[in-house]
């Protein structure tokens, strides 16, 4: 048996040593990227488990002697000391310098490290890209803050007024005082001439009123055709300058196109406020051709973030001009509570369901009844059952009523979805109903005006079953003892002469001529 152990360990010996002496190079070597050891040394365990349980089936089948002198005995081994091996190769990495030992110390590693990991290039390459964002990053914000200072100081200059037109402009401050002072004076031509000046020498600077200016004197002299053309240019030459990409999609054709446009903007620059009174004044337009509860909604949120967002000065910072930047904060806050009460009504979506003995009828409450498609669906969360579409005129209309529909006894839900005429889709609407065993119906009488008194009528009915098989009704108003019984038919009735306002419960019960009982029925009503 001793011979069987050694010569297993000396047929693993051979292996063992050179995954140890390979992985613990490799493993070393390759430390920056990762410390493999660790996964090593796991897959050794599990392999010592595996060969383990190996050798105990071939010890239950050959005996003693031929488990030692089998490969079963050989991967233990092996795998046992690639185990220990790397487990102690993760201990001295994880205490090691970063680039490992050989790296360390030994140059040439050093130099084939490098080459095969591309380290110093990597590092550095990360350095001067995190140097250069940070660099950005504060010019940027140096620039807003410094230009606005100097541009409102020209703004002031010329409000006061000193129009003294610069020779030769340098500064973005120059050239706005001279675009001002051109466009004052009705000279359209040097105007513009300033304001492409004023972009070229500040294209980081975002402020919304030179654009709006410049782009107001092209569509006016050279047609939206052309500014749009030279807003192209700018855009692909200064992409980052989000002013610029606002203005160029506000010069798309097209409500839907101008509309999507401003939406991407606003989902990547979430902070900046323009964007979102752009996207506001195109849903307005979009809701003065078509009124539907999704633009209506649409436009709400897209007020409601701009002048969230002016509260920590987040559109108002934006302009040169404060009092032009007023002005467009009070007409979105008109525009938004013009169609606040109008979204809140088109919110005000339900359904009906009146249970009748030949099933349930349900009628959709919906301001917004013309569209393409209504789906329904009964206890399906995703109702896919087209409710068609009535075509009145030329108009389509959506069809908001279904049934009666013989839908079983029990507890159910009813599910709903529309989609409106520009093709979006609500979301899906519920609503609770029950079908109950023994439907009841009460029918209040006049009340007798001389004594006051309330009367009614209750009608009993069995759901979905023959009116001719005989039934019996037991029931109770106001506590559930059922202590009165009515004998007869699947339909029966029961006057009540004198019944106190207010609420009450009427509690029933079938009985069949086969001794068959329903579930105890509360019926809840008002007498009023």
């Amino acid at each position: 048996m001793r011979n069987s152990a050694f010569k297993a360990m000396a047929r693993a010996a051979g292996p063992v040593g050179l995954v140890g002496a390979v992985g613990g190079f490799l493993s070393d070597v390759f430390l920056p990227l990762a410390n493999f050891a660790p996964v090593v040394f796991a897959f050794s365990v599990i392999a010592t488990i595996f060969a383990y349980v190996w050798l105990f089936f071939v010890f239950r089948r050959h005996g003693q002697a031929k488990a030692f002198d089998s490969w079963a005995m050989g991967s233990l081994v092996a795998a046992f000391s690639s185990a220990m091996i790397f487990g102690l190769w993760s201990v001295f990495l994880s205490l090691g310098p970063e680039r490992g030992y050989l790296a360390t110390n030994v140059d040439p590693i050093a130099d084939i490290q490098a080459r095969l990991l591309g380290i110093e290039e990597s590092v550095e390459q990360i350095e001067q890209t995190t140097e250069q964002t940070a660099t950005q990053v504060a010019q940027s914000a140096t620039a807003q803050a410094e230009g606005f200072a100097s541009l409102e100081e020209a703004l002031a200059n010329i409000q006061s007024g000193q129009q003294v037109i610069i020779e030769s402009p340098g500064t973005p401050q120059e050239w706005y005082n001279n675009a001002r002072i051109y466009q004052l004076r009705g000279d359209t031509a040097n105007a513009i001439t300033a304001y492409e000046g004023f972009i070229e020498s500040s294209p980081d600077l975002e402020f919304v009123d030179p654009f709006e200016d410049y782009v107001d004197l092209l569509t006016a002299t050279q047609g939206i055709a052309r500014a749009r053309e030279i807003f192209q240019d700018l855009g692909n030459r200064f992409p980052t300058n989000r002013t610029i990409q606002v203005i160029l999609a506000s010069l798309l054709d097209g409500t839907d196109a101008r509309v999507t446009r401003l939406t991407e903007i606003t989902s990547f620059n979430p902070q900046f406020g323009p964007a979102f009174f752009y996207l506001g004044q195109e849903l307005d337009r979009k809701l003065r051709e078509e009124l539907t509860n999704d633009l209506l909604q649409r436009q709400q949120t897209a007020y409601q973030t701009l002048l969230s967002l002016e509260q920590s000065q987040q559109f108002s910072v934006f302009y040169v001009d404060k009092v032009r930047a007023q002005e467009k904060l009070d007409l979105a806050q008109l525009n938004y509570e013009a169609y606040s009460q109008t979204s809140n009504a088109f919110g005000n979506v339900g359904v009906e369901v009146t249970v009748y003995s030949e099933g349930a009828l349900f009628i959709v409450i919906l301001p917004e009844v013309t569209g393409e498609a209504m789906y329904y669906g009964i206890d399906d969360p995703n109702p896919s059952i087209n409710m068609g579409t009535l075509d009145v005129a030329g108009t389509t209309y959506l069809n908001t009523t279904v049934g009666p529909l013989q839908v079983p006894v029990g507890e159910h839900t009813f599910y709903y979805k529309y989609v409106d005429k520009n093709g979006v889709e609500s979301q899906v609407y519920e609503e609770a109903f029950t079908i109950p065993e023994v439907l009841v119906i009460w029918t209040a009488n006049p009340p007798d005006f001389s004594t006051g008194i309330r009367s009614g009528n209750f009608l009993f009915m069995m759901m979905y079953e023959d009116t001719a098989k005989e039934y019996t009704f037991n029931f109770s108003l106001d506590t559930p003892a059922l202590d009165q019984s009515l004998s007869g038919y699947a339909v029966n009735t029961w006057e009540v002469t004198d019944i106190p306002v207010g609420d009450h419960i009427l509690y029933i019960q079938a009985v069949g001529a086969d001794g068959t009982t329903s579930a105890v029925v509360e019926y809840p009503f008002t007498v009023e």
